[in-house]
């Protein structure tokens, strides 16, 4: 991967599917989806093995299966870019997961005022008010219950090219969990400058654990930890926005 060079024409393809939509992937064709990519000169393309809504496309043995999954779309999609040669990345989403924010509201990352970090809010690129996400805490049980597991099944199953994990970045939070660590740290929960350690801890931490699992799998796996907190951070280079060893590649 020394020589390692991007692809000329990469397309990331959001795919946010909630429960209310019927019949995921059950005309799914893959002679016409690698077509389509040929036609518009596409050699790499992010294909999600998890959303937004928190719903897998693919067999999972997580409670996170798309409920009107009717095919394995990760799967098939991989070995049809495979025949291809296009690059295919997957995508999982990190503190954006809708299902989890709904079960355990507790995971959520709270504010110093008490408030939730997400909705309601105004989004940046529209006037109307921001029906998407709650902001979900990597200090939580969150991280091992739900993303941990994801990637690990992902990399199991599948072995990708690369890993696009979506909505990361340092986050400070003041849930009971947060809180409880910055004390055993000796860390002041009330003060704002301990509060910024704590969550660039936690940040870290997160980066250390799934590019762990990635990379004790594939050494050649492409990481894109996806986020707009990280510009000079070199103390983050080690995990994000690169091959391994190879600064400043990103994954798709």
């Amino acid at each position: 991967m020394k020589n390692a060079k991007l692809r000329y024409r990469q397309v990331h393809l959001d795919f946010h599917t909630s429960e209310h939509c019927p019949n995921v992937g059950g005309k799914f064709d893959e002679d016409q989806f690698i077509g389509a990519l040929k036609k518009g000169h596409v050699n790499s393309i992010t294909i999600f093995a998890q959303c937004h809504h928190g719903w897998c496309y693919y067999p999972t043995n997580t409670d996170m299966e798309h409920p009107n999954l009717q095919t394995d779309l990760v799967g098939r999609m991989l070995a049809a870019a495979k025949k291809a040669d296009i690059n295919m990345p997957v995508y999982i989403t990190v503190q954006w997961q809708e299902k989890a924010a709904r079960e355990h509201p507790e995971w959520r990352v709270r504010r110093p005022d008490g408030g939730y970090v997400g909705r309601p809010t105004m989004h940046p690129h529209t006037p109307l008010p921001h029906g998407g996400w709650y902001r979900l805490c990597c200090n939580t049980p969150y991280l091992e219950a739900s993303v941990l597991p994801v990637l690990t099944e992902v990399m199991d199953m599948y072995n990708p090219s690369g890993i696009f994990l979506d909505i990361t970045g340092e986050e400070i939070c003041t849930c009971d969990w947060c809180i409880a660590s910055m004390h055993e740290k000796g860390l002041d929960p009330n003060n704002a400058g301990d509060q910024v350690i704590h969550s660039q801890e936690v940040y870290k931490d997160y980066l250390t654990k799934t590019t762990d699992i990635i990379w004790s799998r594939n050494p050649d796996a492409t990481i894109y930890h996806n986020g707009s907190d990280k510009k000079g951070r070199h103390d983050l280079y080690p995990h994000s926005h690169q091959v391994k060893g190879y600064k400043a590649i990103n994954s798709w």
